[in-house]
């Protein structure tokens, strides 16, 4: 009998110990992918560059306030990134590090967070998810707060798990989440939904055991967040959020609350759907399979443990009801801070049905398999992720054409990326021939601008921007002008053109692609 418990004991310890590497191999990978983006040092876009713009211009004061740019990004973050670039510059790697550190920081949170909430076994594929979906590694070497947002997140889940309130005494217990509530609103403004999920999580026992006087400290602290949200709303998110230009952006990415067609029902559906799909990729099998976990999660959690629930799915709710509200974009990026707390709803649907059958989990782990098969970013290892390069563009340029920088037209979508390279990367100087060059505006007329030009000009573009609007543009420069040559790479376009006057013989009537 001995022998037959020490050899149970033995097999179930070799699993653990497997189940263990296998989890820390997919951290591993995550890392890996991360890294491994970082160090392409692909370009910069709009964003990112405009960023780097508000840092360059603006002292540490300057960057409390509303941004330059159509730009949204919280003190904190830009504090850390306003030091970075005094200690390591401009470059392209030295603006990313601190998202790249924050996207490898949270897959060790999420373990910790998911191995608090859930058994080890349930966990490997919403792990997976977070670790290998491309819009995880993807903004963890971006120029925004996205990737901040989600650790942000993540480590306020992780100290509500870990800081009990019985066994800490009330000063402590509320300095505690003064201080780090405080600091969670000034680096991340969503961090406001996770916030609202951690104090109902500690509220909700006094609820149920009617202990009133025991809730004062969370309503204190409410308080002081409360206070804090509205300093910073004031001050810095209110010119924002009532910004035209952001509100026309993102209208699309808002819900509808109440739905009253099939067209409304459609696009609050899209927008799900977009959102699941970004997190365990945009196949019918993968779209049904998440969406039924976190039914199955949500449930759950809400029947088996509401206080899991609230910290968990309420701050998920929230956002909906934001966006219905018009308040809250549901663009991918901006909401990306939801999406690992999503996929821990998914976990506890995940092990709901692990722990049934043997049979349910087997094709459990099959379906997990294909899952993580048919949507990883592995690719990136040998491709990365080639964007708006426009210095392909601008190399192109300088190397093959010799063009000067009169001769250059950049479209408005490329102009902060066009003046990152030209007047503050590191390694401005080797675009010294293309400076001075005409930065056109959103209401540029193109055949009124190159009505009397008598010289050779190329036009910069690296999208931004729809088909049409491209279509558009080459149009009214053909009005006067005739296209010599053309590049194309990694979205990003030169058109050589020359006055319909001029006479030449290197006239060419299609274009191709170099």
């Amino acid at each position: 009998m001995r022998l037959l418990l020490k050899k149970h004991i033995s097999a179930a310890s070799t699993k653990e110990k497997l189940l263990r590497i296998l989890l820390f191999g997919i951290i591993l990978g995550g890392i890996v992918l991360r890294i491994t983006l970082w160090v392409k040092n692909r370009d910069l876009i709009i964003d990112e560059a405009n960023i780097v713009r508000n840092l360059a211009e603006r002292d540490f004061a300057g960057l409390a306030r509303p941004l330059s740019y159509e730009q949204f990004a919280p003190p904190i973050f830009l504090w850390i990134e306003k030091i970075a670039s005094l200690l390591f510059g401009y470059g392209e790697r030295a603006m990313r590090l601190f998202p790249l550190l924050c996207g490898i920081a949270a897959l060790f949170i999420y373990f910790k967070v998911s191995t608090k909430l859930f058994i080890q076994a349930a966990i490997w594929l919403p792990l997976s998810q977070f670790a290998f979906s491309r819009i995880f590694v993807e903004y963890s070497t971006v120029v925004k707060q996205y990737m901040p947002d989600a650790l942000t997140a993540l480590l306020l889940l992780w100290a509500a798990l870990s800081w009990k309130q019985e066994l800490m005494s009330r000063r402590r217990f509320v300095g505690l989440w003064i201080i780090v509530g405080s600091i969670a609103i000034w680096s991340s403004m969503p961090s406001v939904f996770v916030l609202s999920g951690v104090g109902a999580y500690y509220f909700w026992p006094h609820i149920q055991s009617r202990s009133w006087k025991k809730s004062l400290p969370i309503l204190l602290i409410g308080v002081v967040w409360l206070i804090q949200f509205g300093i910073y709303y004031e001050v810095i998110l209110k010119a924002q959020i009532n910004s035209s230009y952001l509100q026309n952006y993102h209208k699309e990415y808002f819900l509808f609350l109440v739905p009253k067609n099939g067209t409304e029902w459609g696009h609050n559906a899209d927008r799900i759907i977009d959102l699941l799909g970004n997190i365990g990729g945009f196949s019918t099998v993968a779209i049904v399979a998440c969406f039924a976990f976190i039914l199955i999660g949500a449930t759950v959690l809400l029947l088996r443990n509401m206080q899991q629930f609230l910290l968990i799915v309420l701050p998920v709710i929230l956002v909906l009801l934001a966006a219905g509200l018009k308040q809250f974009s549901l663009i991918d990026r901006v909401v990306l801070f939801a999406m690992p707390i999503t996929t821990l709803i998914i976990a506890a649907g995940f092990e709901f049905l692990w722990k049934t059958t043997k049979g349910v989990r087997i094709f459990l782990a099959v379906l997990g398999c294909f899952m993580i098969y048919i949507y990883n970013g592995f690719w990136i290892l040998r491709r990365g992720i080639n964007f708006h390069e426009i210095t392909k563009g601008m190399a192109w340029l300088r190397d093959v054409k010799h063009a000067k920088g009169e001769q250059l037209f950049v479209h408005d979508a490329n102009v902060a990326t066009y003046i990152y390279y030209t007047e503050l990367h590191p390694n401005k100087a080797q675009w010294a021939s293309l400076l001075g060059a005409h930065r056109l505006t959103w209401d540029t007329n193109y055949s009124l601008l190159t009505q009397h030009w008598k010289d050779t000009a190329y036009f910069l573009y690296t999208g931004g921007f729809g088909e049409a609007e491209r279509q558009r543009r080459t149009r009214e420069l053909e009005q006067n002008m005739r296209q010599l040559d053309y590049f194309e790479k990694y979205i990003c376009y030169v058109y050589e053109y020359v006055p319909k006057t001029t006479q030449t013989n290197s006239v060419t009537s299609g274009a191709t692609p170099n």
